[in-house]
């Protein structure tokens, strides 16, 4: 998996540096509801995923909690959907022309500026 990992959340994007600030971030709920798309920076669907992780608790004993987990193993390539959804994104907030024409890279470059990331 290559980073910066960038989440879609009805065309909002967010976008995030290690596995570790996007799992701290995004809710559980929210990823049983299906409601993000996750990406790398190449483009790979990433898989978003509930899992009980048990923890002990200071009266009670074993306790479980949900945590989502990231897994790149999907082979699913889909830079052309990430692209248009940057492109989209950053000429809704008028940083991006239409006419300009930029690669991947240099979207997502874009997007961590004006995402002060």
């Amino acid at each position: 998996m290559k980073l910066p990992i960038i989440l879609n959340e009805n065309s909002d994007l967010l976008l995030f540096s290690s596995e570790e600030e996007l799992t701290s971030y995004i809710e559980p709920i929210d990823v049983k509801n299906n409601e993000y798309v996750a990406y790398d920076a190449n483009g790979k669907l990433l898989s978003l995923l509930v899992e009980a992780q048990e923890y002990k608790g200071r009266l009670f004993g074993k306790k479980t909690r949900e945590i989502v987990k990231i897994s790149s193993s999907s082979n699913i390539q889909k830079p052309s959907e990430l692209k248009s959804s940057i492109e989209e994104y950053l000429i809704n907030v008028n940083v991006l022309d239409k006419s300009e024409a930029l690669t991947l890279s240099e979207l997502i470059f874009k997007l961590k500026e004006f995402l002060r990331v």
